[in-house]
């Protein structure tokens, strides 16, 4: 009765008014999934003009026909907006999972979502690359070459020449035989 009256208020109060009729706010409602559902009992067919007799019990009973959250995720159909390793290049469009596409590409502006707007864009702009207008795309590997150059790594090609460990300085102790005794002198 009460959701009934809540619904006929809803959808004929004014758009400034609407906030002030629902119980508490969205934001603080748990999230809730999609669920296809139908009517346990038909409706009985209501007279013309009049509102259809839905107020009896028997007509609020739903049987589940199929819940939209176990239902496997579809890829995230993205373009991307500089070359990705392992992905793609720029204007690219690709298909990843979900939560890459949205972690690692979306959050650090590698891509965009595949709206109708930004497939022409990437269109457009790859047409005018193909035609020499825009300069063709090179990837970062001469950068990464140049870096590699200049880098030092110190390695110590001698095992144990600082023993740390006081087991290490024993094992080198045994082996090298003490100076008197390599002479062949007595004491």
């Amino acid at each position: 009765m009460m959701a009934a009256a809540l619904s006929r208020a809803v959808l004929g109060a004014p758009a400034g008014f609407l906030p002030l009729l629902l119980p508490r706010g969205l934001s603080l409602s748990a999230p809730r999934e999609t669920v296809v559902v139908e009517r346990w009992w038909k409706v009985p067919l209501s007279k013309k003009g009049r509102e259809p007799r839905i107020k009896h019990p028997r007509f609020r009973v739903f049987r589940l026909v199929e819940d939209l959250k176990h239902r496997p995720k579809e890829p995230l159909e993205l373009i991307l907006t500089e070359p990705v390793e392992d992905v793609g290049n720029r204007g690219e469009t690709v298909l990843v999972h979900r939560s890459f596409g949205r972690n690692h590409l979306l959050f650090r502006n590698r891509a965009v979502y595949a709206s109708p707007e930004n497939k022409k864009f990437f269109e457009e702009e790859n047409r005018l690359r193909e035609e020499g207008k825009l300069p063709r795309l090179q990837s970062h590997s001469g950068m990464k070459v140049n870096g590699l150059d200049t880098v030092r790594v110190p390695l110590s090609v001698q095992p144990f020449a600082e023993p740390k460990s006081s087991s290490q300085r024993l094992r080198l102790a045994q082996k090298e035989p003490e100076p008197a005794e390599r002479k062949g002198r007595k004491p």
